[in-house]
């Protein structure tokens, strides 16, 4: 603080007195005019921005905590989509492999559910005279059994060649239920099974 009134150039120590923003210097409170009562009234307000001040400042270090909170959350869950995205492919690898033999076939109705449809697609195969050209692991209807439905068949053959043998037989000779004995008069239909993956390609 200086020491002489900026008004009325007398000293400013143990006085009422005002700090200038324009001017940077003291002026005593009677020299500008300013009661007591007005200058209590300044005094509270500064006193109110200061504590006003003073919170803003720490909810503003509060937002820029929680921000830096947020940003290292969402780098764990770009970290955590990158991971799923690597086990998708790893196990579209495995689904593809594990599926490298398998052949779905649909058109084969479902005549009871104790059927053995191991049987029905060895008859297939030997209507297509592939005997000991395409040995089967197993047979097994996809989804739920319905008598009177056509739910289609996944066959896991031993070898992959067997598999393509089936295949290019299949796909010359337009087989139908009828001809393996059934009522039905339906399509049969074989194809290379598809992961949900490659479907989506």
């Amino acid at each position: 603080m200086a020491d002489l009134c900026g008004s009325c150039n007398e000293s400013v120590k143990n006085k009422y007195c005002i700090e200038c923003k324009e001017c940077s210097k003291w002026h005593h409170t009677q020299c500008e005019g300013i009661t007591e009562q007005e200058l209590k009234k300044i005094e509270n307000l500064h006193l109110a921005m200061k504590v006003s001040n003073e919170k803003y400042d720490k909810l503003y270090q509060k937002l820029v905590t929680q921000e830096a909170k947020n940003q290292t959350l969402q780098n764990k869950v770009n970290d955590l989509k990158r991971e799923v995205q690597a086990l998708e492919l790893s196990n579209n690898e495995v689904e593809q492999n594990s599926s490298e033999n398998n052949v779905v076939i649909h058109g084969i109705p479902v005549i009871e559910l104790e059927e053995n449809i191991s049987e029905t697609v060895i008859i297939i195969i030997e209507t297509l005279n592939l005997n000991g050209e395409a040995e089967t692991k197993k047979a097994v209807r996809i989804h739920r059994r319905e008598v009177g439905s056509f739910t289609p068949v996944k066959v896991e053959f031993s070898q992959y060649t067997g598999k393509l043998a089936f295949l290019w037989a299949a796909k010359e000779n337009k087989l139908s239920s009828q001809m393996l004995g059934f009522e039905e008069n339906e399509r049969i239909l074989a194809v290379d099974e598809l992961t949900k993956y490659n479907i989506e390609l």
